[in-house]
């Protein structure tokens, strides 16, 4: 099995010793407990059970959604207001991202 093929917070064997995977490109050693990059097409050997997902909830309520999604554009024009990219680019990403904004609002109902 490929590296890209694990879930997330799935074990695995790579190189003779043992990890868990820990985002798409890394996985962090049982033993040490350090990281490490793993290319997506390195061969593993998966180990033990999927690990179980999250239970997605049937209903959101609109205020903690509306909440998450504030605090979600704050954190990105953070992250844009701290990229070093020329104040022309940062003001074109953010233009684009607040459409982007928008359109999702508007498809979860939370822009009239």
């Amino acid at each position: 099995m490929k590296f890209a093929q694990l879930a997330v917070g799935q074990r695995f064997l790579y190189k003779e010793a043992e990890y868990t995977k820990i985002s798409p490109l890394m996985a962090e050693a049982a033993e040490a407990g350090s990281r490490q990059l793993v290319s997506r097409s390195a061969t593993v050997t998966p180990l033990g059970d999927l690990p179980k997902q999250p239970e997605i909830p049937s209903e959101i309520p609109v205020d903690q959604l509306d909440q998450v999604m504030q605090n979600l554009a704050g954190e990105i024009n953070d992250i844009l207001a701290a990229s070093g990219m020329s104040a022309t680019e940062t003001g074109r990403m953010a233009r684009e991202l607040q459409q982007a904004f928008i359109r999702a609002r508007q498809a979860l109902g939370l822009n009239p």
